[in-house]
């Protein structure tokens, strides 16, 4: 991107994507320039025939505190509700994903909600991204209708732009075919939370385990949590708290998150974070 209205018009899709008030703060324009403008990366996705933008990347360069490694951060990734669902989003880290090895990187990193189902297919099933860590409250309370008023908890993923597995998962989503394993393999996995189908799509969180110690386990989160914060704000809160202890102490404890999967049985959907043992 390059015109002033092709950002005022990723101010738009910020407030209309994250459901904010006419009065709440978007990303600052000049500072949306000044990131492609020095080493970081803005790109948009337009409509076809249009120039009408339905959705944007951008991000900048970032050093791990501990290796010292420089990666891509990417910071905002926003996509028309309309347009949801439509390949837009893959299009999009497919396009970020060169431009950054293009620049000599081979690493990006970003965040998202733990509980949000359809983000942690997209960036761990889809991208093939991988999460170690995990930060309580990164961006204090929530606004905006997208997160609410609760807490913004967010993973942080590593996507490693080209080893064997991100090419893996990237051909497969390309080929529109299912990635991951045979869930099979996934389903006899020992869990480390019970839940219960209280109505459909709603699911409330029944128990959580930290004694588990297998080499892979499952972690279920609701596969709608939008709607269990419709249905039930101290539902969606004990959600939260719950998810919470389940990440810092299995994430803390050696385990990563490698995949994630969904289910469909007689009683709805249901999906599962796969966490695996480094050791």
């Amino acid at each position: 991107m390059q015109a002033v209205e092709e950002y005022r018009a990723c101010q738009d899709l910020h407030r209309l994507a994250w459901g904010f008030g006419p009065t709440d703060p978007v990303i600052y324009l000049p500072l949306m320039v000044a990131i492609n403008k020095n080493g970081g990366l803005a790109l948009g996705a337009f409509e076809t025939g249009s120039d009408k933008l339905i959705g944007f990347v951008l991000g900048f360069i970032g050093r791990d505190e501990t290796s010292r490694r420089y990666y891509h951060y990417s910071q905002m990734a926003g996509t028309d509700p309309q347009w949801q669902s439509r390949g837009v989003g893959l299009a999009l880290k497919l396009a970020q994903r060169e431009a950054i090895l293009a620049q000599g990187y081979d690493l990006m990193r970003w965040t998202f909600d733990p509980l949000l189902a359809r983000n942690a297919y997209f960036n761990l099933a889809k991208l093939g991204a991988k999460c170690r860590q995990y930060q309580s409250n990164m961006y204090g309370t929530g606004r905006g209708s997208l997160y609410g008023q609760l807490d913004t908890d967010r993973l942080t993923v590593d996507w490693e732009l080209d080893s064997t597995h991100v090419q893996e998962r990237l051909a497969a989503a390309q080929a529109h075919q299912k990635p991951g394993q045979p869930l099979a393999d996934y389903q006899a996995t020992p869990p480390v939370n019970l839940t219960e189908r209280l109505m459909p799509p709603v699911i409330g969180l029944v128990s959580v385990d930290l004694q588990r110690t297998e080499k892979r386990l499952i972690l279920e989160i609701p596969p709608n949590y939008p709607a269990v914060h419709q249905h039930d704000l101290k539902l969606a809160d004990q959600w939260r708290t719950g998810a919470r202890s389940l990440f810092e102490y299995y994430l803390s404890g050696g385990y990563y998150l490698t995949d994630f999967f969904t289910l469909e049985n007689e009683t709805g959907k249901q999906a599962f974070y796969v966490l695996e043992h480094q050791a």
